[in-house]
């Protein structure tokens, strides 16, 4: 099972149906006729169809619910950690969830991938910015876990073929 998290408003209710959308049409649903989202209370689960044959469930988990997120990392094989790239003030909550991840040691084998959302937004932090804060080199280089970064825009779909392509690999290799 692929475990979708993140800190609340992060966009996670949003990517999913996108990503959902993307999978079984090729397209995402334009921004004039995106529904509304609410925040995640509980979990939410997808499938992913990658193909007839080839499906993967998705549970994604609420922002709101981290203090419990460790009561699913047994049944994950792999975890999209999803952050807003134009949160600055949410930099640090997510560095502290984050890191309170990677040194689970039920996830030690899992592979993550960290999707900076929202980079259709204004003001959005620029990659440089958020590796030099976080330091994404060295906590990858010291990590246990294989990790990647890619980004997206749930509105646009801009990068929603690379999550796809990085959620095929783990899975299915």
């Amino acid at each position: 099972m692929l475990l979708l998290v993140g800190p609340s408003g992060s966009g996670k209710t949003r990517f999913s149906k996108q990503l959902q959308e993307y999978l079984s049409t090729g397209h995402v649903v334009c921004e004039a006729d995106l529904q509304p989202t609410v925040p995640t209370v509980g979990t939410n689960m997808t499938t992913l169809h990658f193909s007839r044959k080839d499906t993967v469930e998705m549970r994604e988990l609420g922002g709101s619910m981290a203090p419990i997120w460790k009561k699913y990392y047994k049944e994950s094989n792999a975890i999209i950690f999803l952050a807003n790239k134009n949160g600055s003030l949410q930099l640090s909550a997510c560095f502290i969830l984050l890191m309170d991840m990677l040194t689970r040691e039920e996830l030690k084998e899992v592979p993550f991938l960290i999707v900076w959302n929202k980079i259709d937004c204004e003001n959005c932090m620029t990659d440089g910015f958020i590796k030099n804060i976080l330091d994404l080199e060295l906590i990858a280089k010291h990590a246990k876990q294989s990790i990647q970064t890619l980004n997206c825009s749930s509105i646009t779909g801009k990068g929603l073929a690379d999550i796809a392509g990085w959620i095929q690999q783990v899975t299915f290799s």
